[in-house]
């Protein structure tokens, strides 16, 4: 799964890093044609597009800044 754009803080995840519910993964950053208030999410499998909203049992919340 991918998010853009995402600051990370040094020596944040690695491709294939597990994460667990809650865990903060970075923080929303401006990039490309997106304000900080925008963020894109992708999931690619066999190196193909899906969506990735089967992927969330539950709407995903975005937390406020500095609650993680």
């Amino acid at each position: 799964m991918s998010f853009e754009p995402v600051e990370q803080p040094a020596g944040g995840l690695a491709e294939g890093d597990e994460v667990v519910r809650g865990q903060s993964i970075g923080e929303v950053a401006q990039g490309g044609h997106c304000l900080a208030e925008c963020l894109h999410l992708g999931v690619r499998v066999d190196d193909e597009y899906v969506n990735p909203l089967q992927y969330f049992y539950a709407r995903p919340v975005l937390l406020p800044l500095g609650s993680g």
